[in-house]
């Protein structure tokens, strides 16, 4: 499937490329560990811990509806909200991620100019902006970056809007769903076994 590996090489390219670019890297704030009291051999789990994780599945809850809704924006907001007064929760951290990916692609397929830009871009035109990105990022970077990471974002990125109706439609007209799954599932195997140490 030389057609659909080329224009899939060139939206990986791109959506690496969108991913670095946006504000994705926000640190989490420090996870709070509660102090507990011995009671033994069997300590019990303290009414405050049970309160705190039903508010944090209320929460998952109503974002998930507000996913199913396509409220993305909303959705981010919620869950960013929600870390505000929780603190870091992975769950939660996991969905605001998502969703963020999924309003950050809602925008700029509503940017006209962005599309065309993306039909008229080539292969090679791709490789050498996302080239640009990396070696910029190589360069000012006060640690080494975790290329692995990056990497495995771009792919959920690009998973994301292989799922996405209207990116299929501007993009991808003419493939087919079963061809379309076996690019997620490749992308599925590289992003959980790719360890990549240099750009």
């Amino acid at each position: 499937m030389p057609v659909l590996r080329q224009r899939s090489q060139v939206a990986l390219s791109l959506v690496v490329l969108l991913f670095l670019i946006s504000p994705l890297f926000a640190q989490a704030p420090a996870l709070a560990i509660p102090a507990t009291t011995d009671t033994g051999p069997f300590p019990t789990i303290p009414s405050e811990a049970l309160l705190h994780q039903t508010e944090i599945q209320n929460v998952l809850q109503q974002g998930a509806g507000m996913e199913a809704q396509g409220d993305w924006g909303g959705a981010v907001a919620h869950y960013e909200e929600s870390l505000l007064k929780f603190g870091y929760v992975p769950r939660i951290e996991k969905r605001k991620s998502h969703a963020l990916k999924n309003y950050h692609l809602e925008i700029r397929l509503s940017d006209t100019s962005y599309s065309q830009a993306v039909q008229n871009l080539t292969e090679r035109q791709a490789q050498n902006l996302l080239g640009e990105v990396l070696a910029k990022i190589q360069i000012y970077y006060v640690d080494a970056p975790d290329w692995s990471t990056l990497f495995r974002e771009g792919t959920d990125q690009l998973k994301v809007s292989l799922l996405n109706q209207e990116f299929r439609q501007k993009f991808h007209p003419n493939v087919n769903k079963d061809r379309r799954q076996q690019l997620l599932t490749y992308l599925e195997k590289a992003a959980t076994t790719a360890k990549l140490y240099s750009q």
